[in-house]
């Protein structure tokens, strides 16, 4: 949100979906895709109309002991 005269002021629209696996024997994984589209832009020409984006997230329980506690 730009607060200043002519600023850019943008508004996003953004949903996604995603699942959690986990298995004996394979670290727990997390996928996901989300898809956004600017409801609202003013002053800000280059900002992308729509996105889409997917990821994965892989966890290592194993490593606990040494990072975390």
């Amino acid at each position: 949100m730009g607060w200043h005269r002519h600023s850019p002021t943008m508004l996003p629209l953004s949903m996604g979906l995603g699942r959690t696996l986990v298995r004996k024997g394979v670290p727990p994984m997390s996928l996901f895709v989300t898809g956004q589209w600017m409801l609202y832009r003013q002053f800000a020409r280059i900002a992308p109309q729509t996105t889409v984006n997917f990821g994965l997230s892989v966890a290592f329980p194993q490593f606990q002991g040494i990072w975390g506690q």
